[in-house]
Parts: C-alpha cells; sequence; structure tokens
C-alpha cells in the first residue's frame, strides 16, 4: 500500500496575530488515493513542543525513508514569542516515525533565518543529510549528519559567505 504523508496548518490560520498563540500543525498519513489513513496534530507549544507561531516563508523539507519508517522534517518557522517581545526565526529538524506520526526526536536548531533547506537519507549509516542556508547564527550554509537513533546531531561543515550590493545613483 503506498503511503503518503503531508503536513499542514488547521483552517488555512496563517497566525493568530497575537504572537503567543501556537499554529495548529496536522499531520496526516494519506493512501496513493488521497484517503486519509491517519491524523495527528502536533504539538507546537514551547517547551516540549516545535515551537511554531507560524510558518517561515522558505517552507520546509520533508524526506520519509521506507526502510526504516521514519520521517526526517526540517520545519522553518517563526517561534512563539520570546522574552525581548520578538518572534525569532529559525529552522529545526524532527525525525517522526512514519506509522504513527509521532516526533520520535526533536534534533533542535539547525540555524537562523534558514532561507531554504534541503533533507535525504543516508541508508548505510541510518542517518539524515541535512542543508539549510541560514543568515544569522551562523551564518552561512550547514551541513548536518543526523543519526536516526541516538542523540548526537552534529554539524559537519559550514561554508561561510559574504555578499555585498553595489548601489549606483544618479
Amino acid at each position: 500500500m503506498n503511503r503518503f504523508v503531508k503536513c499542514h496548518r488547521k483552517f488555512d490560520r496563517t497566525d493568530a496575530g497575537d504572537k503567543v498563540t501556537p499554529l495548529d500543525v496536522i499531520g496526516r498519513r494519506v493512501d496513493s488515493t488521497g484517503a486519509v489513513l491517519q491524523e495527528t496534530q502536533f504539538d507546537t507549544d514551547k517547551g516540549g513542543g516545535l515551537n511554531v507561531y507560524k510558518y517561515f516563508s522558505s517552507g520546509s523539507s520533508l524526506h520519509w525513508d521506507v526502510e526504516s519508517s521514519t520521517l526526517g522534517w526540517m520545519i522553518s518557522r517563526l517561534m512563539l514569542q520570546s522574552s525581548d517581545s520578538l518572534n525569532h526565526q529559525s529552522c529545526i529538524f524532527t525525525i517522526i516515525d512514519a506509522d504513527t506520526l509521532e516526533v520520535v526526536a526533536n534534533r533542535g536548531q539547525t540555524s537562523s533565518h534558514s532561507w531554504n533547506n534541503y533533507v535525504a537519507y543516508n541508508s548505510d549509516e541510518s542517518r539524515y543529510l541535512a542543508v539549510d542556508l541560514g543568515d544569522n547564527f551562523p551564518r552561512g550554509v550547514h551541513v548536518h549528519n543526523i543519526p536516526v537513533e541516538g542523540s548526537i546531531s552534529r554539524k559537519v561543515i559550514t561554508f561561510k559567505f559574504q555578499i555585498s550590493i553595489l548601489h549606483s545613483y544618479t
């Protein structure tokens, strides 16, 4: 049986407008005809949750590894309001059980101000390979080696870059 997973916001709400109400993020497992086999609402609150106030414009990346029956999910989001009254942006990496849709591991931040991300799976080593482009903390292209099991997730390399824009005014 073919299985597909899609994650979306409930009721197409982009945000509550108050900077503190978590976004309702729903995961659905569907068959090849689109019939819903299972649905779960992810914990998006602070603390033990995914800390999602609103999706960030660069979106998310998801890779389903059939062999390990896991999903590697990079979520680029605005977080719930912090003590400085701001909704900071960052990308996190989570591992989801493809059968139960439970978050089995939240590997934490891959970078802040993530402008693009990509995830693949290395079945030889049971690890996800994640790449994202961040413009702050730290700035650069970040390559992560993330195991399915265990608690070690490490950034393999960061490529630093500098962007210069020349303006010509007449």
